[in-house]
């Protein structure tokens, strides 16, 4: 079984259009709304995507006493994903995307950072014994101290960090963004992935070392990913029509997990893991890739 451990939130998307301004205001437009669409978001979106990708999955996480947490776990629910939810005072993390005309128009974010003890969400986790673990964390205080987490479970720990990185040493595999990895090693970057690669070669292979991680992949948008072991190298995605980039990080981690647990191997893992993610950013907002998408 695949645990993901995370910050749960509701993404929302309202679509609307522009007709007029406000009185108060010549420059501030009125966006009037005809749908809303709501989805699973955070770790939430991980534990779906997993879901969808035929893989066994229990989700553990907070929200608070409110009308977004019950929609959390009315779409947990209607998907059939098992979860241990703890209810705490807080407001839930709620993503809100404002479209207009279907173009992308405005964000509104609703959270509040979590207050809790982690070995509660600990002690649920460790009755379910998982094989792999998916650490999904977006900075709003569920995952507190990573490291509590990796050191205490003989499960492969694949980690999506926002914290420094040192905090999740001993992780299977650890999932920086280029950016979150440049401000963390300040390594100089280059215009091509190819060049920055050439330049900084060995100071990749030390920066895996010191942080004690397997494999340590910094994912670079449309340019792919960067394996780094005892060696280093670029994997380029399929080329795509990029529609829509919200959620294609989760979607990646997904199936990235789903892979390695099916044929434990990194390689063909991270071939896969760019498919479902190129495949994911061809929709419009937090998006899904079933199973038979990627045949």
């Amino acid at each position: 079984m695949i645990a993901v451990i995370g910050d749960l939130m509701l993404d929302e998307l309202w679509f609307g259009t522009v007709t007029r301004f406000t009185p108060e205001s010549t420059n501030t437009p009125i966006l009037g709304i005809n749908n809303i669409d709501k989805r699973l978001g955070g770790a939430a979106n991980v534990a779906l995507n997993i879901s969808k990708l035929k893989e066994q999955v229990k989700l553990f996480g907070i929200v608070g006493n409110d009308e977004a947490a019950l929609d959390i776990k009315k779409l947990l629910s209607v998907n059939n994903i098992p979860n241990a939810i703890l209810t705490k005072s807080i407001t839930t993390t709620r993503k809100i995307r404002l479209y207009s005309d279907k173009n992308y128009y405005s964000r509104i974010d609703v959270e509040e950072r979590v207050k809790y003890n982690q070995q509660e969400l600990i002690n649920t986790l460790n009755l379910d014994s998982p094989t792999h673990i998916v650490l999904s964390d977006y900075n709003k205080g569920t995952i507190q101290y990573p490291l509590e987490i990796i050191t205490n479970t003989s499960a492969k720990v694949f980690s999506d960090p926002k914290s420094e990185l040192e905090n999740y040493s001993g992780s299977f595999v650890l999932k920086p963004n280029l950016n979150e990895f440049i401000n963390w090693s300040n390594l100089k970057t280059s215009m091509y992935i190819e060049d920055f690669i050439h330049k900084n070669y060995f100071e990749l292979i030390k920066a895996r070392n010191s942080l004690c991680v397997e494999n340590l992949i910094i994912t670079c948008g449309e340019d792919g990913c960067i394996l780094v072991t005892e060696k280093v190298k670029l994997f380029k995605p399929p080329l795509t029509n990029a529609v829509d980039v919200t959620g294609a990080g989760d979607s990646f981690l997904s199936a990235l997990v789903c892979k390695y647990k099916e044929n434990s191997n990194i390689t063909s893992s991270i071939k896969y893991a760019n498919l479902v993610a190129s495949i994911a950013v061809s929709k419009k907002g937090t998006s899904y890739v079933e199973k038979q998408e990627t045949n």
